[in-house]
């Protein structure tokens, strides 16, 4: 009896991830991704149904974290997409449809996934059995090699559980030596043998014959009078104590994500902003979440203050100006560069950028209360730089924070002050920490965490 089988190929396929995919692997999976294309055409011109409501199309869609979504033909525009936005991509979804949907191919990669949803997952339907089975091996054989490791998987995975792990256990090492019990016996057998030393060492001295050959006798015995044997000291391990402290906070943040305010003075200020605006995109990755952040006269745009370096350095109204100019140039050149030249690396360091082109990073405060304070003192600017509004920090962050209130935030303040700004020396200078009246702002901290229920 001759009996014909059918090869059963499963139209949805789903494999765990993480996949941390290179521009190699993007390269080929673009190359596959054209191949696909040309074998579901083959398949529609082998196929003898009817081609009626026939449909042609072929895309790759980018998602970033910031919602923004791209399309294009091909894989090799989404990469370069990518390297053009400061937004990490979150999904990428490729398809493509020849004659209907019985003869498609569609991947979807997502790197922020929920419980529900799977990190990778592909769907091939083909008008023709062989073609489609070849379609799988490919793409099979493609993530046989671009998959990452077991152990990388394993890592990601089970990463948070072996935190909590290693820290219970450093909590209870470090509980279990925080204590030691000291013998004085120790002590006495040492200074027997400081004795002995100088006994040596004064060798053209006479010694007492019986004091000698006592001590000798002592030290030969290990001799410890009976008193001082059950003398003992409880030792405090310094050290012992500073890692239990150190392993409970870290194993508490593994926990929880502790509600705090955060920001900085200057630089300080930008990169307390920048990270804020990191934990508020990428909340899983960051272990608290901030409800508020401000900043101390902080220059938050590093394309426009590299330009306002610039001027000041190249007009020479004032030597102080141009000697902080010259200084502050050859840290961010020696760092990444030009920022004008290298946009897509700057665009993930800045807070934020008047030129809306090069990043948007602000949208991650939108429900972020923030403050920027300021000592709008311009007469001390003109006399003693040379300097216009143009060249100051609160231009920049006047506009942040009209963003924000665009946006809806009425949490976003530019706290203005006047001739507040004094130096540790007495020096007057706007751009110092005492521009900040620090009670009133830990008052704020207060309200925002308590209303926050932290």
């Amino acid at each position: 009896m001759n009996m014909k089988g059918r090869f059963y190929i499963p139209e949805v396929n789903q494999v765990s991830g993480p996949w941390l995919l290179s521009y190699e692997s993007l390269e080929t999976l673009d190359k596959l991704f054209s191949e696909v294309d040309v074998q579901l055409q083959k398949a529609l011109e082998k196929s003898y149904k009817p081609k009626t409501k026939e449909e042609s199309q072929k895309y790759a869609v980018i998602t970033l974290a910031d919602g923004h979504t791209y399309r294009t033909g091909d894989i090799k525009s989404i990469i370069n997409y990518v390297d053009t936005h400061s937004s990490s991509p979150t999904e990428l979804n490729i398809k493509t449809i020849k004659g209907n949907t019985e003869n498609e191919f569609n991947l979807i990669i997502n790197s922020n996934t929920s419980k529900e949803e799977v990190d990778f997952e592909y769907r091939i339907r083909c008008l023709d059995e062989t073609i489609q089975q070849e379609i799988k091996t490919s793409i099979d054989k493609w993530i046989r090699e671009n998959k990452a490791s077991t152990a990388l998987r394993i890592w990601s995975n089970l990463l948070i559980y072996l935190v909590w792990i290693v820290g219970f256990l450093t909590i209870l090492i470090s509980w279990n030596n925080l204590t030691y019990t000291y013998s004085k016996s120790e002590n006495y057998k040492l200074e027997l043998k400081k004795q002995a030393q100088k006994m040596i060492e004064q060798k053209n001295q006479k010694t007492n014959i019986d004091s000698t050959l006592f001590l000798l006798l002592k030290l030969e015995s290990d001799y410890v009078p009976d008193n001082i044997k059950s003398e003992t000291t409880l030792v405090y391990d310094k050290g012992a104590k500073k890692l239990l402290i150190v392993s409970i906070l870290i194993f508490m943040i593994s926990l929880i994500h502790p509600k705090t305010t955060i920001g900085g003075f200057s630089a300080g200020g930008m990169i307390a902003m920048r990270y804020v605006e990191l934990c508020n995109e990428f909340p899983n990755k960051f272990p608290i979440q901030p409800k508020g952040v401000f900043t101390v006269d902080s220059p938050i745009d590093i394309f426009t203050i590299y330009d306002q370096l610039e001027e000041s350095a190249k007009n020479k109204y004032s030597e102080p100006a141009v000697e902080e100019a010259v200084r502050a140039m050859g840290h961010i050149k020696n760092d990444y560069g030009i920022p004008k030249e290298n946009v897509s690396t700057y665009a993930k360091l800045t807070a934020f950028s008047m030129n809306k082109d090069y990043c948007q990073n602000e949208q991650w405060l939108k429900n972020t209360a923030v403050r920027t304070y300021h000592d709008v003192d311009i007469a001390w600017r003109l006399k003693n730089r040379n300097q216009t509004v143009h060249l100051s920090n609160y231009e920049v962050t006047s506009e942040l924070i009209n963003r924000l209130l665009l946006m809806g935030n009425d949490r976003a303040e530019f706290m203005q002050t006047f001739q507040t700004g004094y130096r540790s020396n007495g020096q007057r200078h706007p751009h110092s920490w005492s521009i900040v009246n620090e009670v009133e702002c830990v008052q704020w901290f207060k309200r925002l965490l308590i209303k926050n229920g932290s």
